[in-house]
């Protein structure tokens, strides 16, 4: 399959911004790098019937975003690429990387010997996000491991690569269920997830956000972005169990405030912050409801 690849260079204030814009754009895949001061979002377009239209929409929507952010302007580049040089392109950068204290995210193509107490996941990232090399999943990976207690299950939203579903399956989870509303991803992270072995603890499926989940979860994760952190509240405050735990990460700093009010709006007391650069990761226990 050929691929557009949408490059926008833009302030980091308004980089949550331009990720919704690729989201709904209806992007396979966005890849988030900070830049001197500056965040380069790249996202994949396929190269069908519908590129054309979906390119008007993201330029018109990049027109708008001056609005709301006075003197911000976006650069916007974009090149044709086959999957297969996504695929090169990764392994120019994509390195073991070690998060936490335990966790240790290594390509599937690089060799690498473990030490002691370290969990290693083996990762294609293919099309979808999440490789640990952003703070948003970095620092989500090592809130999960003060986070995950043995036995637990845990919804994972917003899955991408799968990375945080497998990190909580490996810190030791009975069960978790993955989703993601892009094939793409869903795909992606069910190869990721028998790649690692995990075929038994970790589920993908593909949907909207809790839509259809049961009641019971003891831990709810979500890396995604603010307005659909928003959106995801009430049904984490329904499907977690009383004194259940919540992840969100994806956070820009400005937008923190609004979602630690909305935490507690929904009977959530926030138990952690963690920052890194302009963006911010919550914890959060369910006391009430």
């Amino acid at each position: 399959m050929k691929w557009q690849e949408i490059s926008v260079t833009t302030p980091l204030e308004a980089g949550e911004a331009v990720a919704g814009l690729f989201y709904e754009a209806g992007a396979q895949g966005l890849v988030v790098e900070d830049k001197d001061g500056r965040v380069v979002l790249r996202g994949y377009l396929p190269r069908d019937e519908t590129l054309k239209a979906r390119l008007r929409d993201l330029q018109e929507g990049l027109k708008a975003i001056g609005r709301f952010f006075p003197g911000c302007r976006a650069e916007l580049s974009s090149r044709s690429l086959e999957e297969e040089d996504w695929a090169s392109a990764w392994k120019a950068y994509f390195k073991p990387l070690k998060i936490g204290r335990h966790l240790v995210v290594k390509p599937s193509w690089e060799e690498y010997s473990p030490l002691p107490g370290e969990l290693v996941m083996e990762l294609d990232p293919g099309m979808a996000f999440g490789t640990g090399t952003h703070p948003t999943t970095s620092m989500a990976l090592e809130m999960l491991e003060d986070l995950i207690e043995p036995g637990d299950v845990v919804y994972d939203v917003g899955t991408g690569s799968g990375i945080l579903a497998i990190a909580c399956a490996l810190l030791g989870a009975r069960t978790v269920i993955a989703v993601d509303n892009d094939s793409v991803a869903v795909r992606t992270a069910r190869e990721n997830v028998k790649r690692n072995g995990l075929e038994g603890k970790v589920k993908v499926r593909k949907g909207d956000l809790l839509q259809g989940f049961p009641a019971g979860a003891h831990v709810v994760t979500a890396n995604i972005v603010a307005d659909v952190l928003l959106a995801l509240l009430p049904q984490a405050a329904g499907v977690l169990l009383p004194n259940g735990r919540l992840l969100l990460g994806g956070i820009i700093a400005p937008r923190a405030p609004e979602l630690v009010a909305a935490l507690g709006n929904h009977g959530f007391t926030v138990t952690e912050e963690k920052r890194r650069g302009d963006w911010v990761a919550l914890a959060a226990m369910k006391t009430k409801g």
